[in-house]
């Protein structure tokens, strides 16, 4: 199996344009058809169904989590690192009751203010930071912003064997 290669400087860059050239086809990948729906709700399943919940989706993408929020009525904030992803998305959230708020951010440098969310929500996100480092980064970024005691919910994919592997982990 290969290993990621360490992490450099054009990582983000290269991961910027990556998912912005993606954005685009990334509703129709296949696999993310299959396993949205289970995926989707198990991650919504802690948190509260409470109308104006604040929440932010940390690498919100094109809002397979965003959407389902907005439907709840939560008031999101969705960041993500790809531009192109989060025009996708705000073109889908338009007919939303409730709009989310959206920008463009590192998940190592969450732009809110300490225990601002109610719940805090990432899908498949993890292991595209470069590296161990980042991701701890991350985490603590999203644990900083988290009122205390208020849900967490994360997803990252195990590589499968005959796949081509995305992202920086080796598939643990």
């Amino acid at each position: 199996m290969p290993v990621p290669s360490p992490p450099g400087p054009l990582d983000a860059v290269r991961e910027r344009e990556m998912r912005d050239a993606q954005a685009s086809r990334y509703d129709r990948m296949l696999g993310l058809r299959l396993l949205t729906p289970v995926e989707v709700s198990r991650l919504l399943a802690p948190l509260p169904a409470q109308p104006g919940l604040r929440v932010l989706d940390v690498g919100c993408g094109t809002g397979r989590l965003t959407l389902p929020l907005l439907r709840r009525r939560a008031r999101v904030v969705g960041v993500d690192f790809s531009q192109a992803s989060l025009r996708v998305l705000r073109r889908k959230a338009a007919s939303a009751t409730v709009s989310p708020w959206l920008m463009q951010a590192d998940a190592r440098r969450l732009p809110l203010p300490d225990g601002w969310a109610q719940a805090v929500v990432s899908a498949q996100m993890l292991e595209h930071l470069p590296g161990a480092t980042a991701c701890r980064r991350a985490l603590s970024e999203m644990a900083r912003v988290l009122e205390p005691g208020a849900p967490l919910a994360l997803s990252a994919y195990q590589r499968l064997p005959g796949l081509p592997v995305e992202g920086r982990h080796a598939g643990a």
